[in-house]
């Protein structure tokens, strides 16, 4: 089963706010508005993407774009950055740039964003921190969540880059999807359920799908 396909035909409806965090260039906030999306919020922090987010967003009035990476803390810094942009601009792997990383909460507090009630999550790693920040939803609106999951390597350090590191396991502070279970969120990977008696943090590493529906 395509898990994310599954994720955005089930789950968004014409009434749904779809946070879309790592945008890259706009595919999937544009598939979202197809499918119905009252609103589509495009996070993406890199400079060589966000020309043609901002592209894909014209003469759609339903979809904002968001110039700003996730991270558990807000500054802004000039970092080696994973923005999947050499299969397509001359330029070296994750070549440094500035990035602004907001909390999420902080920000759309600030902005005034209607809360999501669908977030479509891939940030190269990123995810097992800024879901340590995702408390406010977990515990008020709780969206369906789909997130890419790029779990590493215990030890490695190639793209733990300063200021940008990428996966952490839970003991190096990094989400513990265990504790879904005790947020009544019931949890998909492309072969099916997870079982409740199941460890949901990634075995070794990883590329995968998963999908976190809440049991209200």
């Amino acid at each position: 089963m395509n898990l994310e396909k599954h994720a955005f035909n089930t789950y968004i409806t014409d009434d749904t706010i779809v946070y879309d965090i790592g945008a890259h260039l706009g595919e999937l906030s544009v598939e979202a508005l197809r499918l119905g999306a009252k609103e589509v919020h495009a996070f993406e922090p890199s400079d060589f993407n966000i020309r043609e987010l901002r592209a894909a967003a014209e003469n759609r009035p339903q979809m904002t774009v968001h110039h700003v990476g996730l991270h558990v803390k807000d500054y802004s810094c000039f970092t080696r950055f994973k923005d999947c942009a050499d299969n397509r601009l001359p330029i070296a792997l994750d070549t440094p740039q500035n990035i602004r990383y907001v909390t999420l909460q902080d920000y759309v507090v600030a902005n005034q964003l209607e809360l999501p009630g669908f977030i479509k999550m891939d940030i190269e790693g990123m995810e097992a921190l800024v879901l340590t920040t995702f408390d406010f939803l977990f515990n008020g609106v709780r969206p369906v969540i789909y997130t890419e999951i790029h779990a590493a390597e215990r030890g490695q350090t190639l793209q733990n880059y300063k200021d940008n590191p990428h996966w952490k396991w839970p003991d190096e502070g990094g989400f513990d999807f265990n504790d879904l279970k005790a947020l009544n969120y019931k949890v998909y990977k492309a072969e099916g359920e997870v079982s409740s008696d199941e460890d949901y943090n990634p075995a070794s590493k990883t590329h995968s799908g998963l999908l976190l529906v809440p049991q209200n």
